[in-house]
């Protein structure tokens, strides 16, 4: 069914084209439908996606009542981690930002031992990965799973800060400094990227290894940021709709 004035908003709509929503107020028309029939919108959700070319709207889906304090909150938290990110990239790369530090340690060494089975270069490597595999599971479970892509992409902020925190150790194995969890430094104990990039001839390069990882994390942060920031824009037309909209439409 083709709609020819939004049913939400009034808009009027350009017939000739095959849209899936309103541009105007966020409308989406099988969602709409799905309500008006009795249907949960989740059981048209999969519609949606089939019917738009490109997996764009999966990603900026938002639920179709959103209440002002859940909004300003998620605001709240978008700005802040908004700021610390900023703090983060702005750290100096032989530096170590200790309480995000801090958040990725149990999940370091819990990789250490998951990847222990596979010989002695993945258990090492096992580390870093295990500290960047957690926070892929838990965006893509919250965008899979629960269709949260807010909180999907504030779990895509913390990979990209787990990734400018290996970049400091990546950074520092050319001339080992900082300390470590087990005591000393990586002149007098054992560093995970001295092992790592030695075992691949590449120690020579761990401070440009270090810095590409930084970039890398920086590119995932502005892009983590600005998915939350239009995921947030979407969810305010909701909010505004919603607060005025009759509770039996």
């Amino acid at each position: 069914m083709s709609f020819s004035v939004c049913p939400k908003c009034r808009v009027t709509l350009d017939t000739a084209k095959t849209s899936v929503g309103c541009s105007h107020c966020g409308l989406i028309f099988a969602k709409y439908l799905a309500a008006q029939r009795g249907k949960s919108p989740r059981q048209d959700s999969q519609v949606e996606i089939a019917d738009d070319a490109s997996w764009w709207s999966s990603l900026l889906e938002v639920p179709e009542r959103v209440s002002k304090a859940q909004w300003t909150t998620r605001c709240i938290l978008f700005v802040l981690i908004a700021l610390w990110g900023f703090r983060i990239w702005a750290t100096d790369i032989t530096q170590i930002s200790s309480f995000i530090h801090l958040t990725l340690i149990p999940f370091h060494e819990a990789g250490h031992m998951i990847f222990w089975p596979f010989g002695e270069f993945l258990r090492v490597a096992g580390g870093t990965l295990g500290q960047w595999i957690m926070p892929i599971v838990c965006a893509v479970a919250l965008h899979r799973q629960n269709g949260d892509n807010f909180g999907a992409a504030v779990a895509t902020w913390w990979l990209a800060t787990s990734i400018m925190d290996a970049s400091v150790y990546a950074y520092d194995a050319l001339n080992p400094m900082l300390p470590l969890i087990g005591g000393g430094t990586g002149a007098d104990s054992f560093h995970d990227f001295v092992y790592l990039f030695s075992a691949v001839g590449q120690l020579k390069h761990a401070q440009g290894w270090g810095r590409f990882m930084h970039f890398a994390g920086t590119l995932l942060m502005v892009t983590s940021l600005s998915w939350a920031a239009l995921v947030l824009v979407r969810q305010r037309r909701n909010v505004d709709i919603n607060a005025f909209a009759d509770p039996e439409n």
